[in-house]
């Protein structure tokens, strides 16, 4: 009787033995898939025009939060790694493309408010100038 039980003791080691490797063949793969799909996404982040990449962003976000600390922890090296100083980089370039641009804007502004006040001027100085015309006129001069 002993011996059967040992006997099948050893058959349920072994079978946890198997469960145990199934089960960590089944994360190693879900983990290598998990990799590629991250490393997938952050490329798309990195491609994307700026108007897409915020959202992507943010959804990439979401799926963080869905990982585990050492899947995000992973995750997020990944994405320093690609992409760190490259969105930092097109971030400040963007920013003083878009200063430059508001600064023209604003000069273009500006100086047709000037042209503005220019021509009401020489419209106000043609108005007196004929007025003093008339005026020379009436007097006799």
């Amino acid at each position: 009787m002993m011996l059967i039980l040992k006997a099948n003791q050893h058959k349920g080691n072994k079978m946890k033995k198997s469960l145990m490797l199934s089960f960590l063949s089944l994360i190693t793969i879900s983990t290598l898939n998990a990799g590629t799909d991250i490393d997938e996404k952050i490329n798309n982040i990195k491609n994307a025009p700026q108007e897409e990449r915020a959202n992507l962003m943010n959804e990439f976000k979401k799926e963080l939060i869905k990982m585990s600390r050492e899947e995000r922890i992973n995750a997020i090296a990944i994405m320093k790694e690609k992409i760190g100083n490259d969105i930092g980089r097109n971030n400040k370039e963007q920013n003083i493309e878009m200063n430059m641009k508001h600064n023209r804007e604003v000069r273009i502004q500006e100086n047709e408010k000037m042209n503005q006040m220019q021509n009401r001027m020489m419209k106000m100085n043609k108005i007196q100038n004929s007025n003093q015309m008339v005026k020379q006129q009436k007097n006799g001069y």
